[in-house]
């Protein structure tokens, strides 16, 4: 059986299903990724809220942290093998931990970087 999918390109029912399958398993980690993303979030909010009663919900922020734990999430995704045990809990967990590890990274980067620079060609640290 073949099924058109452009101006003469075809693909047979069995390239369709593994491509129904890719995009089902990215979606998979997507949503997850995006739900820790959000779950961090909503700890950041209460956590803040806390120490500053008047702080408010920022939606636009809450959005941020769901793409940015989908992206990286889904990323990670493509390193691990489709078969391992724990992978599903494993991007959960990074989308959820994303937006401070990326917030961590962009910190302490640059000096790192300078650091390893100066390092390589016998400057002062």
């Amino acid at each position: 059986m073949k099924i058109w999918l452009q101006k003469e390109s075809y693909m047979n029912a069995h390239e369709m299903y593994e491509l129904l399958v890719k995009l089902s398993t990215a979606l998979k980690e997507v949503l997850v990724g995006g739900t820790g993303g959000m779950i961090a979030y909503m700890v950041e909010y209460k956590r803040q809220k806390a120490l500053v009663p008047e702080h408010e919900w920022s939606s636009g922020t809450m959005v941020i942290h769901i793409f940015i734990g989908s992206f990286i999430a889904y990323i990670a995704g493509t390193f691990m093998a489709a078969d391992m045990t724990y992978r599903d809990g494993l991007i959960g967990l990074i989308g959820l931990t994303s937006y401070s590890l990326v917030g961590l990274l962009e910190s302490n980067f640059t000096k790192w970087a300078i650091d390893v620079f100066m390092a390589m060609i016998g400057g002062k640290k």
